[in-house]
C-alpha cells in the first residue's frame, strides 16, 4: 500500500469549509461558498484575494476554475458518467521541480458505485490522489490523500476535487454551492 505524502481533511464550518492539514488540527485553507461558485483562501489573513475559485452554470455540466490566475475547464467527457476531466496547469511557479503534469489530462473517477470515494488518475493511468468520503458524517465532508508526484500541488487537487464533488456526489456541499452562504 502506497502512503500519501499529504492528507487534507475537509470539515463543514457553518456556511464554509475548513481544510485541515495532515495533523487534523491545523487549518490551512478556507473555502467560502457563493451562489454557483466557491473560493479558496489561505487560512492566514495575509491577503484578501482568493488563491483559487470556481464558477458553475445551471445550463451545463462544465465548471470553470481559476487557480493562481490560470484557467482550468473541468468537464464530463460522457453525458451519463460521474467522471470529470481537466488539463493540469502544472505548478503555479518555478518553486516545484516536477513539471511533468503540465498539459496532462487528469480524470476524477468513482472508485466504485457504492463508496462515494473518488480517485484522481493521470493520463498514464497512475492514481495521484484520492478523495475518501465521510458518508454518514454531518461535520466532515471527507479527506483528500495526495500521492507523490502531486506534492506541492494540493490546491489543484482540492479545487478540482471539490468542484467535481459539488457536481456529482455531495448533497450538502452541492447545496452550499448552488445557494451560496
Amino acid at each position: 500500500m502506497v502512503l500519501p505524502v499529504q492528507v487534507l481533511h475537509v470539515y463543514y464550518k457553518g456556511h464554509t469549509l475548513s481544510v485541515l492539514d495532515s495533523d487534523d488540527k491545523t487549518c490551512i485553507y478556507i473555502v467560502k461558498c457563493l451562489p454557483l461558485a466557491f473560493e479558496i483562501f489561505t487560512s492566514t489573513p495575509t491577503t484578501q484575494s482568493s488563491i483559487a475559485s470556481s464558477s458553475f452554470s445551471i445550463l451545463t455540466t462544465n465548471v470553470k476554475l481559476l487557480l493562481h490566475s490560470r484557467a482550468i475547464l473541468l468537464y464530463r467527457e460522457k453525458t451519463f458518467t460521474r467522471s470529470y476531466t481537466y488539463t493540469s496547469p502544472g505548478a503555479s511557479s518555478n518553486e516545484y521541480e516536477n513539471e511533468k503534469a503540465v498539459g496532462q489530462k487528469m480524470h476524477w473517477e468513482a472508485e466504485d458505485i457504492m463508496s462515494g470515494d473518488f480517485k484522481l488518475v493521470s493520463d498514464m493511468g497512475q492514481v495521484v490522489a484520492w478523495f475518501r468520503n465521510k458518508v454518514f458524517s454531518t461535520t466532515e465532508l471527507g479527506r483528500f490523500e495526495i500521492m507523490a508526484g502531486m506534492d506541492g500541488r494540493e490546491v489543484e487537487v482540492l479545487l478540482t476535487g471539490l468542484a467535481m464533488l459539488a457536481m456529482v456526489q455531495s448533497g450538502k456541499f452541492g447545496l452550499m454551492v448552488i445557494a451560496g452562504s
